[in-house]
Formats: C-alpha cells, structure tokens, sequence
C-alpha cells in the first residue's frame, strides 16, 4: 500500500524529454481587432480632396480675372487718359414763385453745359436726375433724359423742374420770403449722372457722377416789368460746378 502524501503510479506522467505528453499546450494568437472600412475611408477622403481642389479653382481663376481685369483698365488709363466733363450753370429762370403759409410752389428753368475735353473718348450718360436746394431742403427733383456726347463737344442740358406745393420748415420758409422780398437768393443744383467713356470697343464700367453747383444767386430785380419772374445773376452766369464721385441719394420731397 502506497504511503500516504505519495504520488500515485502513473500521476503525474513520468516521462522523459522529448516526449508528447510533455509538450505545452498548443498556443493560439488572439484574434486582431476588426479593420476599418477602407474604401468608405478613402472615399470621403477623395471627396474632401475634390472639395478643396475645386474651391483652390475657383479661387485661383478669380484672382486671375481679378488682375487681367486691373491690366486693362490700368492699360485703358494709360492709353486713353478720361478726364471728367466740365459742368457750368449758364441760364436759370424762375416763375411762379409763391407761398401760401409755408408752402411754395415755383418753376424752375435751368441749363446746364457739359464740355467733353477728351480727345479719344466719348461719352454716354444714363439714370440722370436734377434737384435744386435752399439751406439743405429739397425744394423740387426731376428725371433727365440719356444722352450721348462725342469728343471735345459742348453739350446743353435743359432742366425744368418743378416746386409744387412743397412744405418747409419754419425757419427755412421765413428765411427764403426774406431774401425774396430783398430781390435776391441764392440755391444750390445738383445733377446725378451714370456716366461711361467709350473709345470704338472699349468701354469703362459705368460710375456714378455727381455734380454740384453751389449758391448759384437768383435775382428778382433785373426782371423789368415782371418783377415775378427770377433769373440768374448776370455776375455768376458761366458759373463753374463741382464733379465729384459721391454718391448721394436725391429724394422727391413730394414723394409719399
């Protein structure tokens, strides 16, 4: 009988090296993680790629527009040289001037002259409008025709506008009846043009233009026997206005 604490016969096996019993278990690698989708990846990026070299494109021929457009103008500058038109009042006739309260009504006949000094360029005007002021009030605005003006020419504007019933403030209205009744006042004209220079093919973009003639004086005392009757003072006759590129809005102080 076997002593007790001793192993039993045949437990664990006896053998010697090399033998199957004795060899370890067999070992089997864990199994790798799963794989991300490779073609799902590859398309969102081939898509992103796209994206950017689309919009990089885009970008690029806009630039490029961008500067052959700036070489042109710059070239038509240099070749051309468009110099403004020169804009003076010559002739201002006012009838019908009265007030009721603090409204006035008036006509207003007016001619301006544009001279084109430019030797190769013409020019074209659109959208044109005229306003005439007293101390910053509207007193009445009207719409021109479109015209055309060749090179080195005086072109007469004629202006009729009209005051109908227009309300001004207080102040404004005692001051106007005050230099009325002294025989002289002195308004501003503003005219708006869309103004573009043409030379065979070529043209500018259009630019607005605006021109202001400032105190131009109306004289009641010269009128003879019309005494209603206003024209403009014969010292400021020719009287030279002001170009310039801002743009103001003219409202109709009539407008609803």
């Amino acid at each position: 009988m076997a002593g007790y604490g001793m192993p039993a016969a045949g437990y664990p096996p006896q053998c010697s090296y090399p033998s199957a019993a004795c060899s370890p278990p067999p070992y089997y690698p864990p199994y790798p993680p799963p794989q991300p989708d490779q073609t799902y990846y590859h398309g969102a990026a081939a898509g992103g790629n796209r994206h950017r070299t689309f919009f990089q494109c885009l970008i690029l021929c806009a630039t490029t527009i961008f500067v052959v457009m700036s070489i042109i103008s710059f070239i038509f500058w240099i070749v051309f040289r468009p110099q403004l038109p020169d804009f003076s009042v010559t002739d201002v006739t006012v009838s019908g001037f009265n007030f009721s309260g603090n409204e006035l009504s008036a006509n207003w006949d007016v001619n301006v002259t544009a001279f084109n000094g430019n030797k190769k360029l013409r020019v074209n005007y659109d959208f044109n409008k005229a306003a005439i002021y007293y101390e910053g009030e509207v007193l009445a605005v009207t719409s021109l025709p479109p015209f055309y003006q060749d090179t080195q020419t005086t072109t007469t504007i004629p202006v009729h506008l009209a005051t109908a019933s227009t309300f001004l403030s207080d102040f404004i209205s005692n001051q106007l009846k005050s230099s009325r009744s002294n025989g002289e006042a002195s308004f501003d004209i503003q005219l708006r043009f869309s103004l573009q220079f043409k030379s065979g093919k070529w043209t500018t973009r259009w630019r607005t233009l605006r021109i202001l003639c400032e105190n131009v004086e109306i004289d009641w005392t010269t009128s003879g026997s019309n005494p209603a009757v206003g024209r403009l003072k014969s010292a400021d006759r020719d009287s030279g206005c002001i170009a310039g590129h801002k743009e103001d809005k003219i409202s109709d102080p009539n407008a609803s």
